[in-house]
């Protein structure tokens, strides 16, 4: 990990080392990251593939008390793109929301006329410095058999909508997830996009939500380069070929539902 409480402090650091950290990590950073950290950023050889800061994540599950954790996001994302600082709330056991400096978030769980519905809503509050291939996923636990799924994109006050139905090629549908790809238009200066999930549903279970934004541009296939698993991005994304680096890594959204 990038975290030690044995870390370095500044008064340890000659000068030289100093004048290298510094380029990359403000005073309050270089208090808390660990000696391999720092000797990463000293070593100019390794900074060229492996610029790696530490930002702070803020979320928590429904019924359980806020948790921190510590996530490695690369220096470039840090000094000029999504800072991965989330605020949640919860509005009530079925809604749950949270900020970052760039995006609204909401996952919320419903049900009417026997039909359950989990509906994950996005608001970009900046535009972003990329748009591609945006992720929007689901992945459930529990008696949850789905139905239907659809999505859409609102741009420009809603004068450029793009629907999503089920047999879009965008979509990709796995047991217990589902997931789609949004390239975000290009020209948009205002985007609201979101991802809903029916279903029946027979035993409760955790429906875990997920806003992956791609920061390079890339390929519709290449967006698809994942599976659902418990241990992927967010709880939901399992990338492999190495897509993973594309994305964000934004903190991930979950409610305890029952049916």
């Amino acid at each position: 990990g990038f975290l030690n409480v044995n870390a370095k402090r500044i008064d340890d650091l000659t000068n030289y080392e100093y004048e290298r950290v510094s380029k990359y990590l403000n005073n309050d950073e270089i208090e808390i990251v660990s000696d391999e950290l720092i000797d990463m950023f000293v070593e100019e050889d390794i900074i060229a593939s492996k610029n790696v800061i530490v930002a702070t994540t803020y979320y928590r599950n429904v019924g359980q008390l806020p948790k921190v954790l510590n996530t490695e996001i690369v220096a470039e994302t840090y000094n000029s793109d999504i800072i991965l600082d989330a605020r949640c709330s919860f509005a009530n056991d079925y809604i749950v929301e949270c900020n970052t400096d760039y995006k609204y978030l909401r996952l919320t769980v419903s049900r009417s006329n026997g039909i359950t519905t989990f509906h994950l809503y996005n608001q970009w509050l900046q535009m972003p410095k990329y748009k591609s291939f945006d992720l929007l996923g689901m992945r459930w636990t529990g008696g949850f058999t789905r139905t239907s799924q659809s999505g859409n994109q609102y741009t420009n006050g809603n004068s450029g909508d793009i629907m999503y139905l089920s047999g879009n090629g965008n979509f990709k549908i796995g047991t217990s997830g589902v997931g789609l790809s949004q390239n975000l238009v290009d020209s948009a200066t205002q985007i609201e996009n979101e991802l809903i999930v029916r279903g029946t549903c027979t035993t409760g279970g955790t429906i875990y939500a997920s806003y992956q934004h791609a920061q390079a541009n890339i390929t519709l296939a290449t967006s698809k380069k994942y599976n659902f698993s418990t241990s992927g991005m967010a709880g939901v994304f399992g990338f492999y070929d190495g897509v993973g680096s594309y994305y964000d890594n934004t903190p991930g959204l979950e409610i305890n539902y029952t049916c």
